[in-house]
């Protein structure tokens, strides 16, 4: 006869190691990141940065003074953990239908695993190409109305819970607090149950509860990302690079719009004069088709390497172009991916501290099961990175 501790069995056995698996390989950046649990000290990753030489060198006279001695530079950055999950929900009914048969309650919970998996691999993907801020979309002007106007419904979903945050504050609007999306009604449009006002740029989408106002001070529980990442002028983890210049992407071309070989090598020359070396290009769909289309007048087909099931895949100067579908359609960037690492306390897990992995819910005939992941994208070297922007589709 089965019991709840079969049923826990059944989750961390059947499914945590594909879990783990599909959830590490959901994105090409995540496949070729390292991972780093050395380095993470409490609620943190400290990452020493060697950033300056040792300037004790010179040369002299015969019988001169020798140079004043000097030493190599190093600065620590902080990447602090986030912490992120996925629950299921299975009733009481469901569990004692499968009280006699392992594989019924494999089936009958197989639908919520898959759903938290999907979900959980497609807002982490957001996560890691967003800029840490929590934005699913920056608001428009809405004047006191139930359809909401943003920049991009993208990332946003019926059924989502979602808050509307001022920007600069982290506080939610009237009616702005874990509201539920009625329905995306168009590229730029949703529409929520009461009225809201928002101004353009003022205003912020975001996951309810992935961001919060403490302190008066907009405050993200999200990961780290590349469009921070590989920048020239944001702060990431700490360091400004207009105080420190080092700590900056190596390029950032905002004005490409046609995109063409010598952009593109001028992207990897600019890594290259920092002593790193790009190993994957990764872009959108649409600008992958512009770049096809580069290569076609001229049938350079042998510009490709092959990958799974014999399909050929695109590269240039022999690094793999590669495709995620939640990039901006108009970017493309440069990576070197042995300069990030996702730093990590925990790899994803059930919750299971108390020994149950299936735990009551209060007041309801039902169990739920948390997964857990606590870690964060963190970079020891910007600028062995860059980006291409503005490129038309």
């Amino acid at each position: 006869m089965q019991n709840l501790a079969n049923f826990d069995r059944v989750l961390k056995v059947y499914y945590l190691g594909p879990i783990r698996k599909q959830l590490n390989e959901s994105t090409v950046l995540l496949k070729k990141l390292q991972r780093d649990s050395e380095s993470v000290s409490g609620k943190n990753a400290t990452i020493p940065l060697h950033f300056g030489r040792n300037e004790g060198i010179g040369a002299r006279p015969d019988g001169g003074a020798l140079p004043a001695a000097g030493r190599q530079s190093y600065l620590d950055t902080i990447a602090p953990m986030k912490y992120n999950y996925a629950r299921i929900y299975i009733t009481g009914p469901t569990i004692e239908a499968s009280r006699n048969n392992t594989g019924a309650f494999v089936r009958a919970v197989e639908s919520e695993i898959k759903g938290a998996l999907r979900d959980a691999k497609k807002d982490m993907n957001r996560q890691l190409w967003g800029d840490g801020s929590g934005a699913l979309a920056v608001c428009d002007d809405t004047a006191a109305d139930t359809t909401v106007v943003v920049d991009s419904t993208r990332f946003l979903t019926a059924g989502q819970l979602v808050d509307i945050r001022v920007l600069a504050t982290g506080a939610t609007i009237q009616n702005g607090e874990a509201v539920p999306i009625i329905a995306v009604t168009g590229p730029t449009t949703f529409t929520v149950a009461d009225a809201v006002t928002t101004t353009k740029g003022a205003h912020v989408v975001t996951r309810a509860g992935s961001v919060a106002s403490v302190g008066g001070v907009y405050t993200s529980y999200e990961m780290n990302g590349l469009a921070n990442i590989v920048s020239q002028v944001t702060t990431c983890q700490g360091i400004d690079p207009a105080i420190h210049p080092w700590w900056a992407a190596a390029d950032v071309d905002a004005t490409t719009n046609v995109i063409d070989y010598s952009d593109m090598q001028a992207m990897i020359d600019a890594i290259e004069a920092n002593d790193s070396t790009a190993d994957v290009i990764i872009t959108s769909y649409p600008i992958r088709r512009k770049y096809l289309d580069l290569l076609t007048p001229d049938v350079r087909f042998v510009d490709t390497n092959e990958g799974k099931g014999g399909l050929m895949k695109l590269s240039f100067n022999n690094i793999p172009v590669e495709v995620d579908p939640d990039i901006p359609s108009d970017f493309m960037y440069f990576l070197d991916s042995d300069t990030m690492k996702i730093y990590r306390h925990a790899d994803w897990n059930w919750m299971d501290r108390d020994g149950s992995t299936l735990k009551y819910v209060s007041g309801f005939d039902a169990y739920e099961a948390v997964l857990y992941h606590y870690g964060n994208l963190g970079v020891h070297k910007r600028n062995g990175n860059a980006v291409m922007t503005a490129i038309t589709p």
